[in-house]
């Protein structure tokens, strides 16, 4: 039986996409995505406190997801216990960060998750690249961690995933090129 081989971005498709996010209002949460791997319910679920600028750090222990009729919702906790962790930022993230404006309290962004996954389609079709989803740009942070020759326990810490199995053969993939 064969599997249906799903299409993932390149390398090249990749910077692509990150280009034609900038100056979006969505570019935050798409470089978010693709530089730390992070889902859509914990981008939307970040809070300031949270965002440790000293240390140039974001921790996930919230995420937003819908509830039982279907209304947006910040749920203390993350997916599951190992996908509460800490991530060394680069600096342009926290750049960005910090010129958002507003106050320092509650959720750092101000949008639906609907909205970040909007975005996502309008950026790529700005891009010229094949569509995505927010959580296929979690793929393509796996894809970049195993070019970059990441070691497997730091790239599953870093994403939260908790087995081997998870991130080689659910969301790693090599790129064609």
């Amino acid at each position: 039986k064969r599997k249906a081989k799903k299409e993932y971005l390149s390398s090249s498709e990749i910077v692509k996409l990150i280009d034609a996010a900038v100056g979006d209002s969505c570019e935050l949460p798409i470089v978010m995505a693709v530089w730390l791997g992070l889902r859509r319910s914990e981008i939307a679920g970040l809070c300031w406190d949270c965002v440790d600028f000293e240390k140039r750090t974001i921790t996930v222990k919230r995420t937003m997801v819908p509830d039982k009729n279907n209304k947006w919702v910040l749920k203390e906790g993350a997916k599951n216990e190992s996908s509460q962790r800490t991530i060394k930022c680069p600096e342009y993230i926290m750049g960005k960060l910090k010129e958002l404006s507003g106050t320092r309290d509650g959720p750092v962004f101000k949008m639906s998750p609907e909205t970040i996954r909007k975005h996502v389609h309008e950026v790529c079709r700005k891009a010229g690249i094949q569509d995505t989803t927010v959580h296929g740009l979690r793929h393509a942070n796996a894809a970049v961690m195993i070019a970059l020759g990441v070691v497997d326990k730091y790239a599953m810490a870093r994403n939260g995933w908790s087995s081997d199995y998870t991130f080689k053969q659910i969301y790693g993939y090599v790129f064609p090129e």
